[in-house]
């Protein structure tokens, strides 16, 4: 678990900076500088021993950073790109919320507008000032099922909508994705998806395509699952591509049951389009209990692995991408550590829409 949290912390820190433009960590075909972010303290800069973050988000300035330990359930904010940090953890204990957090969402386009995953994994409180007061958004009650993750969309006819995927651990029942208005009064509604979901994802333009992505899994296999929403009466219609659910495999049948897989990732390009079949194109990556663990390119219902540790599965905790349909950078973070460097594995690739990929290991 250390592992891959490390793996997952580090990736993000290091994408958010790499994928922005920032000078301090620049980015060339042969060779990557990295620069260092102090982790978040209540003495600003310094690092709280013991801490240890598990989940990072960043809002759309570039300079806004949620951040979650789990471990000692604390909840910290950077408000200048990580240089000193203030802690949220009283606000939000004092609206109620059970923690630790688990999971955090920012929305695009407002920094301060920003979600978290508490009571176990079974609630959600947002907060519109930045985390200085949070609201429950009432999920109905969800049983045995657990939040496995959290997305916000971005603003369309002055609203937004805000959804979360679940998973049964044991696999005896299915999860779905559930979706609610956040700024307006509203409920939750479950969409009817009935798998168990480990990511769920926005297009980076739903206030023109209404589309909502999720990767879910059944008993056997793991799928990406494109969704045209009615925002109106809040329905997900599964029929954007054809099959309705595309297996994130190379071939047939090797993708992991909602037993074998642990967790997924989707990353999406700037000018992504669920209503254009030429533009449906996505990054997608997992780490589960088979040989099929990797970072896939999917372009409508085409499926291709990206090999990223040249012919051998790899576990991945997360991935990152910068660019368009036709190609820029992508990133991606593995699950296992260099424990005796207490440092992540990251990937790079500049060729990703390419036959013959060029994976290269920065360095540090």
């Amino acid at each position: 678990l250390l592992a891959l949290c490390l793996g997952l912390t580090l990736l993000l820190l290091t994408s958010s900076l790499f994928l922005s433009g920032n000078d301090s960590a620049s980015a060339s075909p042969d060779r990557a500088k990295w620069s260092i972010v102090d982790t978040p303290s209540e003495e600003g800069a310094v690092v709280v021993s013991p801490s240890e973050i598990n989940a990072l988000a960043v809002g759309s300035d570039d300079e806004t950073f949620y951040a979650i330990d789990i471990p000692n359930g604390k909840v910290y904010k950077s408000t200048n790109g990580g240089v000193t940090w203030e802690n949220l953890t009283a606000a939000l204990n004092a609206t109620g919320a059970e923690l630790p957090a688990w999971d955090v969402a920012v929305t695009p386009g407002n920094p301060e507008l920003v979600v978290v995953v508490t009571n176990n994994r079974k609630a959600v409180y947002a907060s519109e000032d930045g985390g200085e007061t949070w609201e429950d958004t009432n999920i109905p009650d969800l049983g045995d099922l657990l939040i496995s993750d959290i997305a916000i969309s971005e603003e369309y006819d002055e609203e937004r909508d805000i959804a979360v995927g679940t998973r049964m651990p044991n696999g005896i029942s299915d999860g779905d994705v559930w979706v609610r208005e956040l700024e307006s009064p509203g409920s939750w509604k479950a969409q009817g998806l009935d798998m168990d979901v480990t990511t769920v994802r926005f297009s980076p333009n739903y206030s023109s395509d209404k589309t909502i992505l999720v990767i879910a899994s059944n008993a056997t296999n793991t799928y990406l699952c494109t969704g045209a929403r009615n925002t109106l009466d809040n329905i997900t219609y599964w029929d954007v591509t054809d099959p309705s659910q595309v297996e994130i495999s190379e071939s047939s049948g090797e993708s992991p049951g909602e037993n074998e897989i642990i967790v997924s990732d989707l990353a999406l390009p700037s000018d992504y389009s669920g209503s254009d079949a030429g533009k449906r194109v996505v990054y997608a990556s997992y780490s589960s209990e088979t040989e099929a663990d990797d970072v896939y390119r999917i372009e409508d219902d085409v499926v291709y692995r990206m090999d990223v540790n040249h012919g051998n599965d790899v576990a991945i905790a997360s991935i990152a991408y910068h660019g368009t349909c036709s190609g820029s950078k992508l990133l991606a973070g593995e699950v296992e550590a260099i424990a005796n460097s207490a440092s992540a594995l990251i990937h790079m690739c500049f060729n990703p829409e390419e036959c013959l990929l060029d994976w290269e290991e920065p360095s540090k």
